[in-house]
């Protein structure tokens, strides 16, 4: 987690950390009324019930979330191909601009997942 503090620090330099009353953290979206996915859906009860396969599958815990943007570090994340292939395509069902606009398929997003064992949503 420790690689994630640079997406702690605001622009001024100043770290930002919020905490958000859940049982939950992928409920956190919902609860604090995320608008990233706008542009895309506004349905975050899929998201939502997503994030939470991730939690119990992976051990997937939301971390960072910025204006249009969620990453996800997995404390399990898959180790065989065709694990890695499916959470890509999930990922890629919510939040197709990281493939379309980011790293160019699923494949190389499963590529990515492996590498960093996070999962990272942005919405354009």
């Amino acid at each position: 987690v420790s690689s994630l503090a640079p997406s702690f620090i605001g622009v001024d330099g100043a770290m930002r950390v919020g905490l958000v009353a859940v049982h939950r953290p992928a409920d956190s979206l919902m609860a604090m009324g995320f608008i990233g996915p706008t542009n895309y859906t506004s349905d975050l009860a899929a998201h939502t019930a997503l994030m939470r396969s991730w939690e119990d599958r992976f051990g997937g815990y939301l971390v960072v979330t910025g204006f249009a943007d969620a990453t996800i570090v997995m404390e399990r994340p898959p180790v065989g191909d065709e694990a890695l292939l499916h959470l890509a395509a999930e990922v890629y069902a919510i939040c197709p601009d990281v493939v379309w606009q980011g790293v160019g398929g699923i494949a190389q997003l499963a590529d990515e997942i492996r590498d960093s064992g996070q999962l990272f949503c942005w919405w354009d």
